[in-house]
């Protein structure tokens, strides 16, 4: 039920992400740090909820991320009008941070939660 849960909680984030994402403009060096922090978050807020590293729900929270910065890109591009070559960074970063953050973050997930074995 929690695998569950955590999913849906990082769907919405990952779709509120890409709402508030997609109003900036994707040149410089924001791609690459939007793109890490937001898989950062979309992975950090679905290891909350699961309270568990799983595979499975890595996986998820990966495409999830790559999914709302596809997102973010085509609001900011004013759909596909304008899609500077750098938006495709954030788009490849985003996914491997959150997969690499939900299967490598320190620690337990909940206070008073048992350790994995």
């Amino acid at each position: 039920m929690r695998s569950v849960l955590a999913l849906l909680a990082a769907a919405a984030t990952a779709s509120l992400g890409a709402l508030v994402l997609g109003e900036y403009d994707f040149t410089g060096w924001m791609p690459v740090v939007a793109g890490l922090l937001f898989g950062i978050v979309v992975a950090e807020v679905a290891l909350v909820v699961a309270r568990r590293r799983r595979p499975a729900l890595a996986a998820a929270a990966g495409a999830l991320s790559g999914a709302g910065l596809v997102w973010a890109v085509w609001i900011s591009s004013d759909h596909w009008e304008f899609v500077p070559r750098t938006a495709w960074v954030a788009v490849a970063v985003g996914p491997v941070a959150a997969a690499t953050w939900f299967l490598r973050s320190a620690g337990p997930r909940a206070g008073g939660s048992r350790p994995e074995p």
